[in-house]
């Protein structure tokens, strides 16, 4: 029976056309993000099970999971338990075309916009191709990530832009995006019919998205992988495909599955809707290529076959995103009990006590609205807070929204006042407070992000500079302001 469906398999990858691309990233690194890897690579499998050619396939993931340390199956990466057998390997490393520090923002949109200039492959597809984009990472608001910090993450205006450019450039004729990340409804916010582009994400504007098949879920073959599997949408829409006649099923199907089945976030569409009647296999494969009779019945007799013999057990294990780095490393103390994983966990819990210290001296406007506005001022303030507490993680993204709240409800010196408390809280020096006027009286913000950003530098100064290198160093920034 595995030679049959193996058959079927080749028979459909033989039959596939030019005419359709994917483009998968996985944005994250490091072992507690192992669900982002293995969706990634899970949806690579699909892509070409169901005939589009590897070539057509373009496949980022920063590749550190599969011989992780912390990876009791060196070399492979499971989505889905198999508690007592060998589970199904979704890992080929023949199938990533940019890793480590490849996987980047300048990359993910150059090989969208067929942008020779990139370190691998990009699309080249045409008016006549249909393009299915599908992005895992952590995210928050009017933002994704990558693995390279918040100077590299990408914004809603500017995933935006480069949608509108490749409408522009007649690079599909229809393209449809799926997008896990926490509040992964806040990149969508321009979309509309027009583009000819139906997106669906994990969740709405303000809430996570779930990691799935953790805890004790989590075990293929006797072991216990240390980590979740995968996450709720994203499982729910390639089980789904896997479940089902990928030449029959439509858009419109299986949003209305996924939508039902993650219901520990609420599952948005956005853009055009028209063509939501086609079947998935235009998207998520070639079904137009199967041109013969026994092709199509060889195709679906083997999506058939797996209904039967894989039956799809729901998971119900679920941890919020934000709190999957909590929850990995409670597991490996529990697991090891090591004094590095006492660490590990103790410094989590005071990063999380540090941030939540941090933000909740801001109230939140309740007439903000739920999608940022002000996205130059956005990247300025996530920016200048990572330049002051170290990189955004999974947890302290969820304080994204507070920021864009000051920014889309603020004047620019409310703006500069809540910086320079955010500054004062990290490094509370008292030639900062003494100085913090310098950055409050500023009335252009882009001399504000210019100073604010190096406020590090201020305190520098501050500590180790005499009472004469102060002031000349004071004077020189009141000149570059135009103060004096």
């Amino acid at each position: 029976m595995k030679s049959f469906t193996a058959a079927a398999l080749a028979g459909i990858a033989t039959a596939a056309t030019s005419d359709h691309w994917a483009v998968i990233m996985a944005g994250s690194n490091t072992y507690s993000n192992y669900r982002h890897q293995a969706d990634s690579h899970h949806a690579v499998k699909i892509m070409l099970e169901n005939g589009i050619p590897r070539e057509n396939i373009i496949h980022l993931a920063y590749d550190d999971i599969a011989d992780s340390r912390f990876n009791p199956f060196p070399g492979q990466l499971f989505n889905k338990p198999d508690p007592s057998g060998p589970g199904v390997n979704v890992y080929d490393q023949s199938h990533i075309d940019y890793s480590g520090s490849q996987v980047n923002k300048s990359n993910f949109l150059k090989v969208l916009l067929g942008d020779d200039s990139a370190s691998g492959p990009v699309l080249q597809s045409n008016e006549n191709s249909r393009v299915f984009v599908y992005f895992v990472d952590h995210g928050g608001a009017g933002l994704i990530c990558t693995p390279n910090g918040s100077s590299d993450f990408i914004y809603a205006d500017e995933l935006d832009a480069t949608l509108q450019q490749m409408k522009d450039k007649s690079m599909f004729k229809e393209l449809v995006f799926y997008l896990e990340t926490c509040e992964s409804g806040s990149m969508f916010p321009k979309l509309d019919a027009s583009e000819n582009i139906y997106a669906m994400t994990a969740s709405n504007a303000t809430l996570s998205s779930w990691g799935a098949y953790c805890g004790s879920e989590a075990k293929v073959n006797g072991h216990n992988i240390g980590s979740c599997l995968g996450d709720l949408f994203s499982i729910n829409w390639m089980e789904d495909t896997e479940a089902n006649d990928v030449s029959v099923e439509t858009l419109q199907q299986q949003y209305e599955t996924v939508l039902a089945k993650t219901d520990k976030s609420p599952v948005q569409k956005f853009g055009n809707f028209d063509f939501m009647s086609e079947p998935i296999g235009d998207f998520e494969g070639t079904t137009e290529a199967m041109s013969t009779m026994s092709e199509k019945i060889m195709h679906r007799a083997s999506h058939m076959y797996k209904h039967v013999v894989d039956k799809r057990s729901e998971s119900r294990d679920l941890v919020d995103s934000r709190d999957h780095d909590l929850h990995f490393l409670y597991n490996q103390v529990m697991k090891l009990g090591s004094s590095e994983s006492m660490e590990a966990l103790e410094k989590e819990l005071q990063h999380r006590e540090f941030v939540d210290s941090l933000f909740l001296q801001f109230e939140t406007d309740a007439n903000a609205p739920e999608t940022p506005q002000d996205f130059d001022c956005l990247r300025m303030m996530v920016s200048g807070v990572e330049e002051m507490c170290g990189k955004w993680s999974a947890y302290s993204l969820k304080y994204v929204r507070k920021l864009a709240n000051i920014c889309d409800t603020s004047s620019n010196t409310d703006i500069s006042e809540a910086y320079v408390k955010i500054a004062s809280t990290v490094a509370p020096s008292e030639c900062i407070k003494a100085r913090s006027f310098i950055i409050i009286s500023t009335s252009s913000i882009l001399i504000f992000v210019k100073i604010g950003t190096y406020v590090r530098k201020l305190a520098n100064i501050c500590d180790t500079s005499s009472n004469t290198d102060i002031s000349e160093a004071y004077v020189k920034i009141g000149q570059y302001c135009g103060a004096f």
